[in-house]
């Protein structure tokens, strides 16, 4: 029950359960393990042969005084010491379990990835909005530009003069369009990222309370049993709770990584039924309303460029799965549709390819998101309620185990203790 192997094994779980994958991820940190075990192992085979050698010198030498027990460390504790820290033990014990419930590991590492990632967003956005800025000036420029009188002195009659200015004021009114479309994103992706900043921080200071915790319960541990397993039981069910802690952990992160890719795909799926709508939409208006038709197409391809970004992110989380649909050359057909949308909106044709181009990515979309449910709830949930129905029993044998300890311990040097475990 030696409190340095219970703080490393237990610190050893949070770190691993951060991993990627499971199961397959737990063999290679298995096998690095092992390894670690192993040089350890050799390290204290060595330090023994020193400290023997260091023994067997000073053996003779002439003893000048008794000996004194150099390497003792700890005292024993009177009766009443012990129950003291067997109450501390059993606050500490379930405070403990609650906060492993809420999957902690996993809620700092998501958290600070998905902030990092949503940094390197906010730059994104940030120079994309300076470039829409920069775009209206220029836009707004040659709109003034065409109200010159030596500018319009230029064109040979006024109808070639209105059909220029026309599409003067539509580029601008475009540009205004997407101005106004990336400060809206720029400044949701602010409020996001404050937010998530705060609940990062929030994750980390209830992971620092929770390594607090494990390292009161081990100095207690520590300071009832000298620094000793209390048994050969206890020592097998601390490692069987940490490997399936371990398991747990890694199972809560899976879960955590593919609910934020379905609901990313949510979003992109009805971005895209509203980019179709607005496109079909766009078919009904007479060309005479140019104005009209720009406003839909633009749109339209703001609702499609969120779409893809939110697939891409999806994708992101789960870096190491190949998606059945929406993969990264049908989003990059997607982007090249989104390229050309101003001028497919001006021929039936090409209105109706860019249709059909839309429409099937909306439909492999909610494909994928329907393949997202199955895995969710057809193995990562089984998985995760068959790690916590083993786990459970598993922690309430080895708190059994520890409070017989502590109680036999106590009796064996004449007390009484009454433990209420509930």
């Amino acid at each position: 029950m030696g409190s340095s192997a219970s703080k490393s094994s237990k610190k050893a779980v949070l770190k691993t359960a951060t991993s990627n994958q499971y199961p397959k991820q737990q063999m290679k940190v298995l096998a690095m393990g092992q390894h670690i075990v192993s040089v350890q192992l050799q390290q204290q085979q060595q330090q023994q042969q020193q400290q023997q050698q260091h023994n067997s010198a000073m053996q003779q030498q002439p003893a000048s005084a008794p000996p004194q027990a150099q390497d003792k460390k700890h005292h024993e504790l009177s009766d009443d010491e012990i129950k003291k820290r067997l109450d501390r033990y059993i606050e500490t014990d379930k405070a403990i379990r609650e906060w492993e419930g809420k999957n902690l590991p996993k809620a700092v590492q998501a958290k600070r990835a998905q902030l990092a990632d949503i940094n390197e967003t906010l730059k994104t956005l940030e120079q994309q909005y300076r470039a829409a800025c920069e775009k209206v000036a220029k836009e707004k420029a040659d709109v003034d530009k065409m109200q010159n009188p030596s500018v319009k002195a230029f064109f040979k009659d006024q109808q070639e003069f209105d059909e220029k200015m026309s599409k003067e004021q539509e580029e601008y009114l475009e540009a205004v369009s997407e101005q106004e479309v990336v400060k809206k994103q720029l400044d949701g992706i602010q409020t996001q990222a404050k937010a998530l900043e705060r609940e990062a921080n929030d994750a980390s200071a209830n992971m620092n309370t929770l390594m607090s915790l494990y390292d009161e319960q081990d100095q207690i541990l520590d300071d009832i049993f000298s620094g000793h397993y209390g048994s050969d039981l206890e020592n097998q069910l601390e490692e069987e709770v940490d490997n399936l802690l371990d398991r747990k952990e890694r199972i809560g992160v899976a879960k955590y990584k593919w609910a934020n890719g379905r609901l990313l795909l949510q979003h992109a799926c009805n971005q895209l039924a509203f980019a179709v709508g607005r496109w079909q939409t766009l078919a009904q208006v007479p060309m005479s309303s140019i104005q009209i038709k720009y406003q839909l197409a633009t749109e339209t391809r703001n609702n499609l460029i969120a779409a893809s970004q939110n697939i891409m992110s999806a994708k992101r989380y789960l870096n190491n799965i190949k998606f059945p649909y929406c993969e990264t050359e049908e989003m990059a057909t997607l982007d090249r549709a989104c390229s050309n949308i101003y001028i497919d909106m001006q021929s039936p044709d090409r209105h109706q390819h860019a249709l059909q181009c839309y429409s099937v990515t909306h439909r492999r979309c909610a494909a994928l998101l329907q393949w997202f449910d199955t895995v969710i709830n057809n193995t990562i949930e089984k998985d995760l309620a068959k790690a916590k129905a083993e786990l459970g029993p598993k922690q309430a044998q080895l708190r059994k185990e520890r409070l017989r300890l502590m109680q036999e311990k106590i009796e064996a040097g004449g007390g009484q203790l009454n433990i209420n475990d509930k």
